[in-house]
């Protein structure tokens, strides 16, 4: 027997490797009209954050004689945060998380005092705590465990006698302020909440289907990595409209100030509802006509001026 070098045929990583999407324009997209419209949109909830944020401080430090109440402007602004939807989850994971680790923090602080190792052992558990807690609303998101981390290793860090207790309250005093603000004075329409996600929908999926029909026509393929851009595109536009809807219901089910929109929101969101259905047979069609493109061309995408192949004659 012979022993030799066994050689491997060389891989070319280049073929296989997924475009960058951020190379990838997106022509419905464009990223400095859409900063200014989110700018726009944010003004008013982040007005009514800081609104949130000075008024808990002033609960908190003013009338209840706190001497640094930190947690009730922190609870405030977080909840009610840059936008409006889904602001009753935000309020109760705030809060809830902020007592979770306060009260965990007291009880490492009493244990095993301060020091980097308490910090250490209080966020492994607060986190292992916080995941076995996170059912149901709490489960949505990162919030609840992030913010009983962040919670506990405050309390620690920041140790003093009889603190916990007060950081409690300032996180209920927060969480309070902001439902106040967020759900009862300032509820945002669920109609209109409804009816804007629902046109980044259609943006979306005419921008996509247009394009899909330029690329037909023209009997080309698409740009690398252009296909999976547009479906990322739509499937998270898809994701704020289930946001935005869960966000009408509640609102119209909580906030007084929308209880006369309950048979509107429902008749809205039983048609809204349809758009998957509309979403998901514009995303099979455009998959598969953009992997028909890549495939080659066909003759039925060709312009009518394109000489038949393989009819001129030989000299």
């Amino acid at each position: 027997m012979r022993w030799g070098v066994i050689s491997t045929p060389r891989v070319d990583t280049e073929s296989w490797r997924l475009p960058e999407l951020g190379d990838v324009a997106l022509a419905w997209r464009d990223q400095v009209s859409e900063a200014r419209a989110r700018l726009r949109e944010a003004l008013w909830p982040c007005a009514q954050a800081a609104l949130a944020a000075g008024l808990a401080w002033l609960i908190a430090h003013n009338l209840l004689g706190h001497a640094e109440p930190f947690f009730a402007p922190i609870a405030a602004a977080i909840s009610l945060s840059t936008n409006r939807i889904r602001r009753g989850r935000r309020i109760l994971q705030m809060v809830a998380g902020v007592m979770l680790g306060v009260g965990l923090g007291v009880a490492a602080t009493w244990v095993m005092g301060t020091s980097a190792l308490s910090i250490g052992v209080t966020v492994l558990v607060t986190m292992v705590v916080g995941m076995a807690l996170a059912v149901g609303v709490f489960g949505e998101g990162m919030m609840f465990v992030n913010q009983s981390a962040a919670a506990a290793v405050l309390i620690i860090a920041l140790h003093k006698h009889g603190s916990g207790s007060e950081r409690a309250i300032d996180a209920l005093v927060g969480g309070g302020v902001a439902a106040v603000i967020g759900v009862g004075l300032f509820p945002a329409d669920p109609l209109l909440v409804m009816r804007r996600a629902e046109r980044e929908v259609l943006r979306s999926l005419a921008g996509a289907l247009a394009r899909v029909a330029e690329l037909l026509h023209a009997g080309t393929a698409a740009q690398a990595g252009w296909t999976l851009a547009a479906t990322q595109d739509v499937h998270s536009q898809l994701a704020s409209l289930a946001a935005a809807r869960m966000t009408a219901r509640a609102n119209a089910r909580v906030a007084p100030r929308r209880w006369h929109l309950r048979g509107e929101v429902a008749s809205e969101d039983a048609r809204i509802a349809r758009l998957d259905l509309l979403a998901n047979a514009a995303l099979s069609l455009f998959r598969l006509a953009t992997d028909a493109l890549a495939e080659g061309p066909h003759p039925a995408a060709m312009a009518p001026s394109a000489p038949p192949r393989g009819r001129h004659k030989r000299r």
